[in-house]
């Protein structure tokens, strides 16, 4: 298994389970992260910023359910990755899917 794969893996691991301080861990300081939230389009330049916008994504009753695609392109010593994501609202029953867009 190739480090990529292995940092995906931890990236997805941590999203899945909500753990915000694990995923923060694997984000560079100065990550540019945008994401496609219909209507509109989201996007930060900082590691801490990216983890304040994903975890105000998801309360008590959000959850992401699934990691559909995972995508990586490396970059000198860093890693970019991209990811599309269904997340599911128990109270209105209601899914949606999310797409990240590395810039």
């Amino acid at each position: 298994m190739g480090s990529e794969t292995v940092a995906v893996e931890h990236f997805v691991d941590a999203f899945l389970a909500n753990n915000w301080e694990g995923l923060r861990l694997q984000l560079a300081d100065e990550v540019a992260f945008r994401a496609l939230l219909p209507p509109r389009v989201s996007e930060v330049d900082d590691a801490d910023a990216a983890i304040a916008l994903m975890s105000s994504w998801f309360d008590n009753d959000e959850k992401v359910t699934q990691i559909e695609t995972t995508d990586t392109e490396p970059m000198s010593v860093k890693q970019r990755a991209s990811y599309r994501f269904r997340t599911h609202v128990e109270s209105s029953g209601k899914s949606y899917r999310v797409d990240n867009t590395p810039f």
